[in-house]
């Protein structure tokens, strides 16, 4: 390498000097040519070495997670503590399961106000997991996460005001968490709040705050606010319009997701032919999905409409 750029000096130099020049001459400007050659000169180009990487190992990962979230939680990160809980609870990340252990995460998390870690130590509590079953002290930590604005801790607390455990019965009280969670977009507080103004309990009845709210829940999916919409539109209480299409569909998307009560529904309008075109086909394929799931009604309309189809078939 080093003869190499010793020669190309040589050959700038030649190409520098004018003819008949010596080399004590001032040298003239520099051509093109002069200029050029140097850049021309051949540069060696290495490729870098790249390190090799260690294969992938994911259960060093997961070390390494557990790791970073048993830091935090340490360090008095509220939601790190729990993560810690949650992790302890179900056994999680290479942790053997300890119900104390996440007891005692979770009255961490809760000690600093963390929502999630107020509910998870609830429903410890309403359970008796790792602690002695305690339905005051689950309803008064459930307050403190409803009142940060956890939708499941409100629809938890309007189910305990509804039954009476751990507070008193109070149905106003339950209806009025159950707006605060269906408004947060909790679906089954959404159709809970549908099926209370539907029935008067705890507000007053109102039809159409009833459809507002089962409509909501039933766009989410929801079979059990499915099946309520779709008996309203059938039955038409005062304030709604009977829409026996909407009815049936309703009822049609209930009862695909296996709601019973809505498979039922449908399979005796088929076979009375009420609302719907009379079909001992579709009667028996409602009836069919609700005695699958062992329900004796459904299992006695099946057999009835196997004795219309066999004396039908007799006659002839």
């Amino acid at each position: 390498m080093h003869f190499r750029f010793v020669a190309s000096i040589a050959v700038v130099s030649a190409v520098c000097l004018s003819p008949g020049a010596s080399a004590g001459d001032a040298p003239p400007s520099p051509g093109p040519l002069a200029w050029s050659l140097p850049m021309t000169m051949p540069v060696p180009i290495l490729a870098p070495v790249m390190p090799s990487l260690p294969a992938y190992d994911p259960i060093q990962a997961i070390r390494m997670l557990f790791l970073q979230v048993l830091m935090a939680a340490d360090a008095g990160d509220a939601r790190a503590q729990t993560q810690m809980g949650w992790i302890a609870e179900h056994g999680l990340m290479g942790m053997t399961r300890d119900l104390a252990e996440a007891v005692r995460w979770y009255e961490r998390a809760a000690s600093q106000n963390d929502p999630i870690g107020l509910y998870n130590l609830a429903q410890m509590f309403l359970k008796g997991q790792g602690v002695a079953p305690d339905p005051e002290k689950a309803a008064l930590l459930l307050t403190g996460a409803a009142d940060l604005n956890l939708a499941a801790a409100q629809a938890e607390l309007a189910r305990m005001y509804e039954q009476g455990v751990g507070v008193p019965r109070d149905p106003a009280a339950a209806a009025e968490l159950l707006r605060r969670a269906a408004e947060l977009g909790d679906v089954s507080a959404q159709g809970r709040l549908g099926v209370k103004y539907l029935q008067g309990e705890g507000v007053a009845a109102d039809a159409a705050e009833a459809v507002k709210w089962l409509t909501r829940a039933a766009e989410a999916g929801d079979a059990e606010a499915q099946d309520h919409l779709g008996r309203i539109y059938l039955d038409a209480p005062e304030g709604i319009e009977r829409d026996v299409l909407a009815g049936a569909n309703w009822l049609a998307l209930a009862g695909g997701q296996g709601h019973v009560g809505a498979q039922k529904r449908l399979a005796a309008m088929f076979e009375q032919g009420r609302d719907l075109p009379g079909s001992l086909v579709e009667a028996a394929r409602w009836y069919g999905l609700a005695a699958a799931a062992g329900d004796a009604e459904a299992i006695e309309g099946l057999r009835r409409i196997n004795e219309q189809v066999s004396s039908a078939f007799g006659k002839n």
